[in-house]
């Protein structure tokens, strides 16, 4: 597999970003527990770790609950910490296990939780809709890496059919063309939009007409994208009626 954007990446620190992206799509497949605005909806939460409340959209303006219920609530910016307290009777622990609503009002909107505490491991809840969930695990995994390193990462996912639910992949029954690369017909199979990082990618699937070598500079052609960000070639070598697949990064939304 090639990668080109304005160098091919070394074998090695492809090899190093795969495994840290694969680490963190692994992190990332846990559901997510998501509230949408002006819904109302029931969960549960540890009622005896600290559980986390994200506000996807913005900060928090607002929040009201119902202290008296041995509940602690803090919130700073975007993140609020919800604490149910722990009494001590002697040697004995007595948990909170009635039920509590919540009212959180964050990036302008409401939030309706009515939350019962349970034995289990402290929760994160996203406030804000799917979409908003997946531009920011987005923005977690690709803001660390260089923009050569975001092509490969996106490309490795596509290549390799594990792609995560944070990308929106619409798969494509597209027929071959002639033309667009010399001794080859190419076909579209996928578009996939990457929400909150500003990418897209489009995949195609090469078939060799005759023995060719191909090269990512080939796909560089406004017929293939007019933001073409980074081009990643899975084979380049090809014997006539054998297929390759190539992946193309574009800056923004083109299909």
């Amino acid at each position: 597999m090639r990668t080109r954007r304005a160098n091919s990446l070394s074998v090695a620190l492809f090899l190093k970003w795969a495994l840290v992206f694969e680490v963190a799509i692994a992190a990332d497949r846990t559901p997510a527990v998501i509230v949408a605005p002006e819904s109302p909806t029931s969960l549960e939460m540890s009622n005896r770790d600290i559980n986390r409340i994200v506000c996807t959209n913005g900060v928090f303006e607002d929040y009201r609950y119902s202290g008296e219920k041995g509940i602690i609530v803090e919130a700073v910016g975007g993140d609020a910490f919800v604490k149910y307290q722990i009494i001590e009777e002697g040697a004995a622990r007595k948990f909170v296990t009635v039920r509590s609503e919540f009212f959180f009002k964050c990036g302008g909107q409401m939030y309706t939780i009515f939350a019962t505490p349970r034995d289990i491991a402290s929760q994160t809840i996203f406030l804000g809709s799917p979409r908003a969930k997946a531009a920011e695990a987005n923005l977690r995994i690709f803001n660390p890496l260089s923009d050569e390193e975001r092509v490969v990462a996106i490309s490795l996912q596509i290549l390799s059919d594990t792609v995560p639910s944070t990308f929106s992949r619409v798969l494509l029954e597209e027929e071959y063309q002639a033309g667009l690369i010399p001794g080859a017909d190419v076909r579209r199979l996928s578009h996939t939009h990457l929400e909150g990082i500003g990418l897209s990618a489009a995949e195609f699937q090469i078939r060799a007409t005759r023995p060719m070598v191909l090269d990512e500079v080939m796909f560089a052609d406004r017929r293939f994208g007019r933001s073409i960000y980074g081009i990643t070639l899975e084979t380049p070598q090809l014997k006539a009626g054998e297929t390759t697949r190539v992946v193309l990064v574009y800056r923004g939304s083109e299909r």
